[in-house]
């Protein structure tokens, strides 16, 4: 398990938030796409529910990743809007509880060496 993530870093990751919200974040051409209620939330956050989020499931550019860790929200600056790409958006998630280093084909080629 990675324990943060920031614009430095290379590589695909799943991150995994208390309302069970699922987002896939790669680093490369640096897009976020959340699927929410993906899995079962936390115990903790069992009748909070999830909001759907304009776009959800789709890939999303990411400006910049301003917080990604475990234990806290993480906080990301996209471009939801298609209209005009100079207004990007803040979105916030719930507690981070997991977030996953994806094999790709860096990974694969760095590991196998």
């Amino acid at each position: 398990m990675v324990h943060g993530v920031s614009d430095l870093h290379d590589g695909s990751f799943r991150i995994r938030t208390a309302t069970g919200s699922l987002y896939l974040l790669e680093m490369k051409p640096k897009l976020l796409t959340r699927f929410a209620a993906a899995v079962d939330p936390t115990v903790d956050h069992l009748d909070i529910g999830t909001s759907v989020l304009r776009r959800d499931g789709e890939s999303l550019h990411v400006h910049k990743v301003i917080r990604l860790a475990v234990g806290v929200p993480s906080i990301f600056l996209v471009q939801v809007r298609t209209d005009d790409p100079t207004i990007p958006t803040l979105r916030a998630t719930s507690r981070v509880v997991e977030i996953a280093l994806l094999a790709d084909h860096y990974n694969e080629r760095r590991l196998t060496q």
